[in-house]
């Protein structure tokens, strides 16, 4: 039983940090990208995935990984269309 306590509390403990350090990433100031602005080409009607690949590539997000999480926090992610 005090194993389990102890697996509990250490899984506990991962996943909080795993949560802190995507909350400081998602509000952390991020530019990867030399120019003074970056332009993104996005067609009419692409997806939130799709849009968050191409800014990723592009240097105006950190990861996609980053990218989804905000999207998640705001309620946007449905929503996100490129072009709307």
């Amino acid at each position: 039983m005090k194993k389990l306590l102890g697996f509990l509390l250490l899984l506990l403990l991962g996943a909080g940090a795993a949560a802190g350090v995507m909350y400081w990433r998602i509000h952390q100031p991020y530019r990867g990208y030399q120019a003074a602005e970056q332009f993104v080409d996005l067609p009419s009607g692409t997806g939130s995935v799709p849009i968050g690949e191409r800014l990723v590539a592009a240097g105006v997000v950190r990861d996609v990984a980053t990218f989804r999480a905000a999207l998640w926090i705001s309620h946007k992610g449905r929503r996100l269309r490129a072009g709307e």
